[in-house]
């Protein structure tokens, strides 16, 4: 998807959890591992019977896990979930929430406004009750000076998420132009595309799984 803003030739700042990344690191080793060890041991009616579904769950893996990101560019953001992606120039967007999850809320065509939820990007923790307790036991119970209440704490979990840096780069965009009269403050929409493409590879692999199996 080409975004809707100006890109300038600019790569974006890719954001994906960690787990986005070894998980399909990983799974990928382990299927590349058993499809070699069949064709070295020359199982071709293995390779035939299996690869279609093993290809689909590798394809999986990337649609799922590794595909989805949020791509930070100077002058927008392009938000990829699994079945659609999202495009928003700065000047659309109204808040970007961070929390368990990332949103962004943007004027879309239509004049109204929508929630996009970047749900593969990197959100803050929240706090378990184990955690809770700790904090306020022992000396920072006692030490005014010691306690991080749990507005400062999520103000802190915030400024240390990755998607901080999406935060950062909007407000940028907002200093740069707030005094240009020229820059089309609010005139910007979000735009929504379904990921054809890629939901077509695991399709073709169930397709090619369901053909070998009825052979």
């Amino acid at each position: 998807m080409t975004p809707g803003f100006d890109t300038n030739g600019e790569k974006p700042l890719t954001l994906r959890p960690a787990s986005a990344l070894w998980i399909p690191t990983v799974t990928w080793a382990v299927i590349a591992f058993l499809l070699v060890d069949a064709i070295i041991k020359n199982r071709w009616d293995t390779v035939l019977q299996f690869g279609p579904w093993l290809g689909l769950a590798a394809s999986l893996v990337w649609l799922i896990l590794f595909s989805p990101a949020t791509l930070v560019y100077p002058a927008g953001v392009v938000v990829r979930n699994v079945f659609h992606e999202y495009s928003a120039p700065y000047s659309a967007i109204d808040h970007i929430g961070l929390g368990a999850m990332v949103s962004i809320r943007a004027r879309t065509e239509s004049g109204t406004t929508r929630t996009v939820t970047a749900w593969n990007a990197p959100g803050i923790g929240r706090d378990k009750p184990a955690d809770a307790h700790v904090r306020i036991s022992g000396r920072d119970r006692y030490a005014d000076r010691g306690h991080v209440g749990p507005a400062e704490r999520l103000r802190n979990d915030r400024e240390r998420s990755p998607s901080r840096v999406l935060v950062h780069a909007w407000e940028a965009w907002q200093v740069r132009h707030e005094k240009d009269s020229d820059a089309g403050l609010g005139t910007g929409v979000l735009h929504t595309k379904p990921r054809i493409t890629a939901l077509a590879i695991p399709a073709v692999f169930l397709i090619l799984g369901i053909l070998t199996s009825a052979l």
